[in-house]
């Protein structure tokens, strides 16, 4: 699911999907920003993180209009991306009666800047590429014994949620 939604959200902002791995990537040497978000539910804890290097969050956000982004500007941008990507997931895990509580992002920036996975959690990255870098997804997820959700969606209990374009605040 998370890799479907990553698909369909940043696409429009020029990243293709390239693999994806049941490893954490390494902290990257160099500046990058990444944004910190969990979701939860009675059975069922994810924690995402999203993390790109500066250029890559520079060419996102100057997308068609050339801006010129700001460190301030690229944290935001993080930030929301990783609230839309999850409030995807958390939007279609209704139709199998699955209901998230998301938390607010956090977002760090800096040099060698990777999360660790508790031991108990599987873990996931999804790496989108683009010309002038890579940006990744990581998610980890632990489900405990005994979880449950409907097996087959029933559309309508998603309803018709309208998502938004970036904005930045």
């Amino acid at each position: 699911l998370f890799k479907c939604m990553g698909d369909e959200l940043f696409a429009g902002h020029g990243l293709q999907f390239e693999k994806s791995t049941m490893v954490e990537p390494t902290a990257l040497d160099r500046e990058c920003f990444l944004s910190v978000l969990g979701a939860s539910t009675e059975g069922i804890k994810i924690l995402c993180y999203i993390r790109f290097p500066t250029n890559v969050g520079c060419s996102i956000y100057s997308g068609r209009n050339n801006a010129t982004a700001s460190a301030d500007d690229l944290r935001d941008l993080c930030g929301e991306l990783n609230n839309q990507l999850v409030g995807k997931v958390k939007n279609r895990l209704l139709a199998y009666q699955c209901r998230l509580m998301l938390g607010l992002p956090t977002i760090l920036s800096g040099k060698d800047l990777a999360a660790s996975c508790p031991p108990q959690a599987a873990v996931v990255t999804h790496i989108y590429r683009a010309d002038v870098g890579a940006l990744e997804v990581v998610v980890h997820s632990i489900i405990h014994d005994g979880f449950s959700m409907a097996g087959q969606p029933d559309e309508s209990l998603v309803g018709a949620v309208e998502e938004g374009t970036l904005d930045f605040f």
